[in-house]
């Protein structure tokens, strides 16, 4: 703590807080599995990749269908030998044409671009189902780790409080007169190695939750999405 002080020039005193206890929550893989491919980042990047594959496949497929062309003209025409009859009895002229084009060579290009769309398609879907499946293993052995760690946790905490009794009750006994220093020592050592192992659980319990919470971007523990 002097150190950290000296090393940022900090000259008041620091008072150092006990972590706290995570929240005691509970993880439920299938909730969790929901969440990742409803949030994650990475699932919604997997989504695009395929929503992309299928936009492409559509437009090849349009693309080679037939070209049709509509055509449609009116008119009107008169003839006469006498400027005052020209617009009497006027003849209509409409006409309309339909025409289908189908090159031979566009047809087999397009065949060609339905066949590749076809294929990236399912390569893109085999691709995707690997890259989701990868983060849900992910997404269960962080919850496994998480649950892992909270049991160990119980069986630190109860090793810090009985290394600290131990403590105490050979502090008492020295300060009587009834033990020596060098045992004094020793209990003293084992109270500061369990209360290192009862933090070091700890913070691994509070950095396997967030790193759930970001796999998912839910909070667990109020049941809210994050934005």
């Amino acid at each position: 703590l002097r150190q950290f002080q000296a090393f940022f020039f900090i000259k008041d005193s620091i008072n150092l807080i006990k972590p706290q206890a995570p929240p005691k929550v509970e993880i439920d893989k299938d909730v969790a599995i929901e969440r990742l491919r409803q949030n994650s980042t990475k699932a919604l990047q997997i989504q695009r990749k395929l929503l992309e594959a299928d936009r492409e496949l559509s437009q090849a497929r349009a693309n080679a269908g037939l070209k049709m062309d509509i055509t449609i003209s009116f008119g009107l025409s008169k003839s006469s030998t006498s400027l005052a009859n020209l617009y009497n009895r006027l003849q209509d002229q409409e006409n309309a044409r339909l025409t289908f084009q189908v090159p031979i060579l566009d047809w087999q290009r397009g065949k060609s671009e339905i066949k590749i769309a076809t294929l990236n398609k399912k390569s893109i879907e085999s691709q995707t189902n690997q890259e989701m499946q990868e983060l849900e293993t992910e997404l269960i052995r962080q919850i496994h780790i998480w649950q892992l760690a909270q049991k160990q946790l119980a069986i630190a905490q109860k090793t810090q409080e009985s290394a600290e009794k131990s403590y105490q009750i050979t502090f008492q006994e020295y300060l009587g007169g009834f033990t020596g220093l060098s045992e004094l020592d020793k209990a003293l050592e084992a109270k500061n190695l369990a209360s290192q192992n009862y933090l070091r659980q700890l913070e691994s319990i509070w950095i396997g939750y967030y790193k759930i919470r970001l796999l998912c971007l839910y909070d667990f523990e109020k049941k809210i999405s994050l934005d």
